[in-house]
């Protein structure tokens, strides 16, 4: 009677650590799922993060270009726009920024102020909307 019962106790531990083996993969797999969704959605946090953190930047240096033309003196506001116009080139990382304006007639753009990096050809001074891409 001693061997069956010993016998029995050994199937009800072998099934018990079938069930529990099984139950382990299972956490096991629900952890790896969560774990990725994690993953994910930290990845997303962090993109989500950097894009504000550019928007703040960007509306920091509008809002700087903005006040520094409050109570200028009138011999200093070219200097100060291609300044501004230097700041948008870098925030962007683009080569150069020109500022516009429309001719009366409205058929060309001329040039009035503008920044360039060191090497970069200038934007032309004045441009004719048949000449626009």
């Amino acid at each position: 009677m001693a061997e069956d019962e010993l016998q029995e106790q050994k199937e009800e531990l072998l099934y018990a650590h079938d069930v529990l083996e099984r139950r382990v993969e299972a956490c096991t797999a629900e952890l790896r799922t969560s774990n990725e969704q994690l993953r994910q959605k930290i990845t997303e946090l962090e993109g989500a993060e950097m894009a504000v953190e550019e928007r703040l930047q960007f509306e920091t240096l509008l809002s700087r270009l903005s006040t520094r033309f409050l109570n200028l003196p009138p011999g200093e506001v070219d200097r100060q726009i291609e300044h501004g116009l230097r700041g948008l080139a870098q925030f962007l990382e683009v080569d150069r920024s020109t500022l516009f304006e429309f001719s009366q007639e409205k058929t060309h753009l001329r040039a009035t102020h503008s920044w360039t990096v060191a090497g970069c050809e200038p934007a032309p001074a004045l441009i004719a909307f048949d000449q626009l891409p």
